[in-house]
C-alpha cells in the first residue's frame, strides 16, 4: 500500500468521524493522515532518521522553515494539546491535515486528489 493510500484511508476515517459528530476521532485520524504524509516526506528528505513517530513529524513541520506559513500553522494546530475544557485548537482537523498532505504531495512531485479520500 502506498503512502497516499494510507493517507486517504485516514482522511476517510476523519470525514466519517466528523459526519457522525465524533470530533475527537476526527482529530486523531486527521493527525495520523498528516503524520503519514510527513513521514514519507521526511523519509525522503532525511533518510537517516530512525524511529517513526507520526506526531513528531507533525511537530517538526510546525517549525520547519522550508514549509509555507499556512502549512506550519495547520501543523501547529494539529499538534497542539487539547485545552483544559477539552476543546481542540483546530476547529477543522481534516482541512488542516489536507493542507499538509497537499503540500507534501506537491513537494514530492506526486498527485493527491482529496476527492478520492471521501
Amino acid at each position: 500500500m502506498s503512502w497516499i493510500e494510507d493517507v486517504q484511508r485516514e482522511i476517510g476515517r476523519a470525514h466519517e468521524a466528523e459526519r457522525v459528530g465524533n470530533l475527537g476521532r476526527a482529530r486523531t485520524a486527521a493527525r495520523r493522515a498528516a503524520g503519514l504524509a510527513l513521514a514519507e516526506y521526511y523519509r525522503r528528505k532525511r533518510p537517516t532518521e530512525g524511529v517513526e513517530d507520526l506526531l513528531r513529524y507533525v511537530r517538526d513541520c510546525a517549525t520547519d522553515q522550508r514549509a509555507p506559513q499556512e502549512v506550519k500553522e495547520a501543523a501547529d494546530r494539529l499538534q497542539a494539546r487539547l485545552r483544559p475544557d477539552f476543546s481542540s485548537p483546530t476547529k477543522h482537523p481534516v482541512e488542516d491535515a489536507l493542507c499538509i498532505v497537499r503540500y507534501v504531495a506537491s513537494a514530492l512531485g506526486e498527485d493527491y486528489s482529496a476527492s478520492s479520500a471521501r
